[in-house]
């Protein structure tokens, strides 16, 4: 309130212009009215859910702002209408009557948000006709027409039953909420309908939506990917999408079950549901630590190494096409997504001279100017989504697409900045965003041995440099930490080639610093062995997981994490030791020999990190004695000769084949996942099942790996033999489990 008195809001400044004035230049088309009659919906939906009724929808009331972004505008301000103020005169265009629902203007006590549907079916009937549906030259006029009169002819099209029923005068009529208003916008086939239950709008483009749907006939929820839009080109582009995406069966490669057109000639893809989040969305909390990088670049080359294998190049590498899923115990599976711009060697090039497609801030020189791309347009793109993942910020942020391309072409160097040019992995990434293409990576399988290789102190290009050999011992897979509030870092040991280093294990034994003493620790202070990810940073090895809240010595703890490093010397240890320090204020180190313990979590209820509860923790986890070894759950199976042709035969024996398999190596196990699909075990009818198999390199791996997916699938029967193997099968009726897991153990 003004000291005059007079009340004041203050709100954002927009720059665009209002639906009313847009639609005064001529109707819209279908997808244009759609789209922003469907941010309309998202908006009013929320505000339903918080007990709002904004009473004025209306064309003038929708504002599209810069970057064609709907607004809602007066929300809280609308007010019933005074009729005796509103008499229209010659030449006053009528406002908001055009568009209340019956209930408003007959002044019922209950006008709730269905009258908001209403305003909305109204004006969505004026964007693609032009013209409002009740056009009367007077309030009483129209008044009546919207009470009494017919219905408005309705536009011909997909759009005409949407119209109908948002215009139903009685209420119970219309649609329930904003959002089933939303969903039948997006308009489908009704043979789609037929075969696919609509369960969620995942996401919308300019030319196509995408739904989360269940198959009718299997019950298999999938992504359902329909194209809008008639244009010829958009079209191709869509089906050779389908084509190349089929051609494609890499485990980080999204995998597609069908496409096709239906009878109305409506485009369709059905890909396999995965959910997750994008790289893009895990860069918003910050920069990623450089082992954890490496473990997400090196899976999106080897998509990209099968890709360019089969003549493909995806041409649109961006932290929002990496796709970050939960899979198997690794919470960084990559699912490689969109390959809607994608070149392929054995189709028609379907780029016009001098058109580029793809995301400017990640285009390679020669994809910015047009000219026909390779492979190493993809290894520029991603090393440019490597030096942002490290730093959180995009290398090329220009304030416009002009001033980026502009920066992609230019012969200067790619300016990454001190954090990556003095990170570890300074020359993969200044090797792959190299502005000629002959100096980049040769394909995705030399940049993958690069990454893999490790932080090198070499600079990029250094001729005849003697590589070292790259023996590791197997990292031992860990668990998930059940707690809910530290983080824990431990390392796998990697003997160094060179015979002049110390072996880790040589020294720093007098703390007993080890994986072993320091998950029996926190199971004694009250928190159970987590989920633990290895990591190599220089010379020195360590894992580390990280949780949001727990509790310690009676206290609450915001957050926390623990290191522990096994390093190649005595030096080194000291080396990182204080590097760590200087990037973690209040946390505390313990430095034994090779190896060095770090603990960093919060004061007492404050949540601010504190050097002496950090010491109090790291003081904790070194006090006990040694655990004794883990022991193995089972040990009598050793002579099943478990393995997958063991359990392909098994599963046919029960008439059960599976319908997937796919492989993956996890730190020290192999993986083998068997995906069923319906089936029937001992007179049981099963939507699905899953079966996987763990080789492990170690029997306290195994056991360790038994533990954490206990954990992690309470439902599941979970088997560790004595051969190093694990099996654990989860079926859709939690009790068949255990008999099935021991009828596939069987002989």
């Amino acid at each position: 309130v003004l000291d005059t008195g007079a009340p004041y809001l203050v709100m954002e400044h927009l720059e665009g212009e209002d639906l009313q004035s847009i639609v005064d230049r001529g109707p819209l088309a279908f997808d244009r009215a759609t789209r922003y009659i469907a941010a309309a919906c998202e908006v009013l939906g929320e505000a339903h859910a918080l007990g709002i009724v904004h009473r004025d929808i209306k064309p003038s009331n929708l504002f599209v702002a810069r970057g064609d972004r709907l607004v809602v505008l007066d929300f809280g301000l609308a007010k019933l209408i005074d009729l005796a103020s509103s008499v229209t005169h010659d030449g006053v265009v009528l406002g908001s009557p055009r568009y209340m629902a019956p209930e408003q203007i007959r002044g019922a006590r209950d006008v709730g948000p269905r009258a908001d549907l209403w305003s909305l079916g109204a004006t969505l009937y004026h964007l693609v006709t032009g013209r409002p549906p009740f056009p009367g030259t007077t309030i009483e006029s129209v008044f009546s027409e919207i009470l009494d009169g017919p219905i408005p002819a309705l536009p011909d099209g997909p759009l005409a039953h949407v119209i109908s029923r948002a215009l139903a005068r009685d209420p119970a009529l219309r649609f329930a909420t904003a959002r089933e208003f939303a969903l039948a916008l997006r308009t489908r086939p009704a043979e789609l309908d037929v075969r696919f239950e609509i369960l969620e709008l995942l996401g919308e483009g300019s030319h196509g939506t995408v739904y989360r749907a269940r198959h009718r006939n299997g019950g298999r929820e999938v992504a359902l990917k329909v194209l809008r839009g008639d244009a010829q080109q958009i079209r191709s582009r869509f089906a050779r999408e389908a084509a190349i995406v089929q051609r494609l069966d890499h485990p980080n490669t999204v995998r597609i079950y069908e496409s096709g057109v239906t009878s109305d000639s409506t485009p369709f893809m059905v890909f396999e549901l995965v959910r997750g989040r994008t790289l893009a969305v895990e860069l918003q909390r910050g920069a990623m630590l450089p082992a954890r990088l490496a473990r997400v670049a090196t899976q999106v080359c080897k998509a990209l190494e099968e890709a360019h294998a089969r003549g493909i190049v995806h041409r649109d590498i961006t932290p929002s096409n990496i796709l970050l899923v939960d899979y198997a115990g690794d919470a960084d599976f990559v699912k490689l997504l969109d390959f809607g711009v994608a070149a392929d060697s054995e189709a028609p090039n379907l780029t016009f001279t001098g058109q580029t497609l793809g995301t400017p801030r990640y285009m390679a020189p020669e994809q910015v100017l047009g000219e026909r791309v390779d492979g190493r347009a993809d290894l520029y793109a991603l090393g440019l989504v490597m030096a942002e993942a490290l730093t959180g910020t995009p290398v090329f942020g220009g304030s416009s697409a002009i001033a980026t391309c502009a920066a992609q072409v230019s012969p200067d160097p790619v300016p990454l900045p001190p954090a990556v040019t003095g990170g570890p992995f300074a020359a993969v990434i200044a090797r792959a965003t190299a502005k000629h293409r002959d100096h980049r990576f040769s394909n995705a399988a030399e940049m993958l041995a690069a990454i893999e290789r490790g932080p090198a102190d070499r600079p990029f290009a250094a001729p005849n440099v003697e590589r070292r050999s790259r023996t590791y011992v197997v990292p031992v897979l860990v668990a998930f930490i059940a707690l809910l509030g530290i983080t824990i870092v431990l390392l796998a040991v990697r003997p160094w080639a060179s015979d002049s280093r110390s072996s880790p294990s040589s020294s720093g034994t007098g703390k007993g610093l080890d994986e072993a003493r320091l998950r029996a620790r926190l199971a004694a202070i009250g928190w159970p062995p987590a989920e633990v990810t290895r990591d190599i940073w220089g010379r020195c090895n360590y894992m580390r997981t990280r949780h949001e809240a727990g509790v310690f010595d009676g206290h609450r703890r915001e957050w926390a994490f623990v290191v522990l490093m096994m390093c190649d010397s005595d030096a080194t240890a000291k080396s990182e030791a204080k590097r760590f320090q200087a990037s973690y204020p209040g946390s505390w180190t313990i430095i034994d020999g090779d190896r060095v313990l770090l603990a960093y979590t919060t004061a007492p209820e404050s949540g601010i990190a504190d050097e002496a509860a950090s010491k109090q923790l790291a003081d904790a986890l070194l006090e006990g004695a040694p655990p004794p070894p883990l022991a193995t759950d089972a040990a009598a199976l050793t002579a099943v000769g478990l393995d997958e042709n063991h359990l392909q035969t098994r599963l046919v024996t029960l008439g059960w084949p599976p319908a997937e398999v796919t492989r993956q190596d996890l730190a020290g196990c192999r993986h083998t996942r068997l995906r069923l699909e319906a089936g029937t075990f001992q007179g049981i009818s099963h939507k699905w099942g899953d079966v996987l198999l763990l080789e492990c390199a170690s029997q306290e791996l195994a056991s360790s790996e038994g533990q954490r997916l206990s954990r992690g699938f309470p439902n599941a029967s979970i088997t560790v033999t004595a051969s190093k193997r694990l099996l654990m099968v989860t079926l859709e009726h939690r009790g068949s489990a255990k008999p099935f897991g021991e009828a596939l153990l069987a002989p």
